[in-house]
């Protein structure tokens, strides 16, 4: 088998792995919270990622399985009931980004020392990501291994706040605490 076939397979199983993973657990938490479980599937002609989604404090939010940072991760998601006029996006700092800067890519500083060393943050509106992330967000984005972050808003598309956690997370406290965070920023307005 040549290289690119069996980094292929490999690929499949661990894709695979990851969807039998999340089916399991997301069935199980989406039980206890009363939420809804999509089991996914890893058919060839029309994959599935497991979802599970829900209403929480009046929002409609989700998770599921997705690419994060080129890992099986979950990616969660909330459209904002007030969104801010913004688009945000935080990626980790590398050292892509060290270059970046260095030629004068934006990097919002929030003023908390972790966060500001764990992530490149860029927006329309400085003020609005400032209102946006508080310490406590913040503390939560680096505590639960948050890669990757977007909050989009524009007049002609609906509002949306994603963020991913670059593995599949299976435990119900930490489902809970990542449910938590994204409820607390999308009730930001």
């Amino acid at each position: 088998m040549a290289a690119g076939g069996i980094i292929a397979a490999a690929a499949a199983a661990a894709h695979r792995q990851a969807v039998e993973t999340a089916n399991k657990a997301w069935a199980s938490f989406a039980q206890a919270t009363q939420m809804k479980h999509r089991p996914g599937n890893t058919s060839e002609s029309h994959p599935i990622p497991p979802r599970v989604e829900g209403t929480l404090e009046e929002l409609k939010v989700a998770f599921q399985l997705a690419l994060v940072g080129g890992n099986q991760g979950t990616m969660f998601t909330v459209p904002p009931p007030n969104p801010l006029a913004v688009n945000i996006e935080l990626t980790h700092e590398g050292l892509p980004q060290k270059i970046a800067k260095f030629f004068g890519a934006q990097d919002i500083v929030l003023g908390e020392h972790d966060f500001d060393k764990a992530f490149m943050v860029k927006g329309t509106d400085v003020a609005l990501v400032k209102k946006l992330f508080q310490p406590q967000s913040c503390a939560e984005l680096v505590a639960l291994g948050v890669s990757t972050f977007a909050y989009r808003s524009s007049e002609t598309h609906k509002a949306m706040l994603v963020f991913g956690v670059p593995r599949v997370v299976t435990e119900k406290a930490e489902l809970d605490r990542l449910l938590v965070l994204l409820v607390a920023l999308g009730h930001v307005s």
